[in-house]
């Protein structure tokens, strides 16, 4: 027995003299991330990293400085967002999560980490929308896509990358060659389009299995344009969209299958907020900047778009939302960037008080990292202007 005890002491001996573990700490004393590294400097064992409130952010392991095994990222809430599989530091199969648990895209990948196999990706309560396959990181065969209600809505076929045949359900929709008008005509939809090198141009229609349109609308390049209408299967009017070269800039009118109008939110000229009324009854408001819609997700967008608005707007309601944007991006991902821009809009609202805590953290920050922080030095000196004055 003592002989059993000694050898597992020296093979602990034997691990913790050939591999270093690094814990860094966030400025609130809570655990940030935790690396081994082997006697050769290699990435090895668990590694993992931590929000600032000491939640798990992401895990995974390393064996001789390539990833293996099972990796997984958590949202901020503690749901998973991401499950990746490594063999041999290679991506094998990738599942991405929303927010509330639910898979959204599923796939896997070949030996040069390229989509091979069956992709399918789902809405965000667990119907499937759409599912096709890869070849080597093309598009092959047939793909399926799927309403929000779950009814097969168009199919598209592929040879290696290339659409080779119309969205089709029965076998009276036709295939087509480049720089033909085609007029496809089936259980699912009727599209009357135009190709021009398998680019998407002209009017498009869609219609539901009763054969009633459900929408249209025009592409150009590739890009919606223009006017496009949406229909309720019973053939009231849902919604009017106005699009420029693929930017979603209003939504003109919203009404719910009885032809009465429901809130559609703020959007105006490419900026504001779009309702977006699920079957299932619930509301998500989407917000959206210069016709995209914002990723709550990417705190380096968030702050971009903030900045954005801190140098060009003085609009109240815009500044507000700049503020949200920010605060966002902080939560995920503190910085100077973040925290700087941050302060300028406390600035600029007219919030000396609390910009002031907040620009001096803005240059502790950069100071740790070495950062240029002469704008931020000068902000400070127009908030000391300015809490004198008042």
């Amino acid at each position: 027995m003592k002989k059993i005890i000694l050898v597992v002491v020296l093979c602990v001996i034997v691990f913790y003299t050939h591999a270093q573990e690094k814990k860094t700490f966030w400025d609130n004393g809570n655990l940030k991330s935790i690396t081994i590294h082997d006697q050769n400097g290699k990435k090895t064992g668990e590694w993992n990293w931590y929000f600032e409130t000491g939640d798990l952010k992401k895990t995974g392991s390393y064996v001789e400085g390539e990833k293996t095994g099972t990796w997984n990222e958590y949202y901020y809430n503690g749901e998973r967002k991401k499950r990746t599989y490594y063999t041999n530091g290679l991506i094998t199969e990738k599942s991405s999560y929303y927010e509330n648990g639910r898979k959204m895209v599923k796939g896997t990948f070949d030996e040069n980490e390229k989509k091979h196999g069956v992709w399918e990706q789902y809405y965000d309560y667990w119907e499937l929308k759409l599912k096709g396959e890869y070849h080597h990181g093309n598009k092959h065969g047939q793909w399926k896509y799927y309403t929000d209600s779950g009814k097969l809505n168009k199919i598209e076929n592929y040879n290696t990358g290339k659409k080779i045949s119309k969205w089709q359900v029965g076998i009276d929709a036709g295939d087509y060659s480049e720089n033909d008008r085609i007029k496809v005509v089936d259980a699912v939809e009727v599209v009357t389009s135009n190709f021009d090198g398998n680019r998407l141009n002209g009017e498009w229609k869609f219609y539901n299995e009763k054969g009633k349109c459900i929408e249209k609308g025009n592409y150009n390049d590739d890009e919606k344009d223009g006017k496009w209408t949406y229909y309720h299967d019973n053939g009231q009017l849902k919604k009017e969209e106005l699009w420029f070269k693929g930017k979603l800039m209003e939504i003109t009118s919203h009404f719910d299958n009885k032809g009465k109008p429901i809130k559609r939110g703020t959007l105006n000229e490419g900026y504001g907020t779009v309702l977006d009324h699920h079957i299932n009854g619930t509301v998500a408001t989407l917000d959206y900047v210069n016709g995209e819609i914002i990723d709550w997700n990417n705190y380096n967008l968030l702050n971009t778009l903030a900045w954005d608005v801190y140098e060009n707007e003085n609009d109240t309601e815009k500044l507000a939302k700049a503020i949200e944007w920010v605060k966002r991006s902080l939560e995920l991902n503190k910085n100077y960037y973040n925290t700087d821009t941050y302060a300028a809009l406390l600035y600029k609202t007219g919030n000396y008080k609390k910009a002031l805590p907040v620009a001096e953290e803005a240059v502790k920050i950069a100071k740790k990292n070495n950062d240029d922080f002469s704008t931020t030095t000068k902000l400070i000196e127009d908030i000391y202007i300015k809490m004198k004055q008042y």
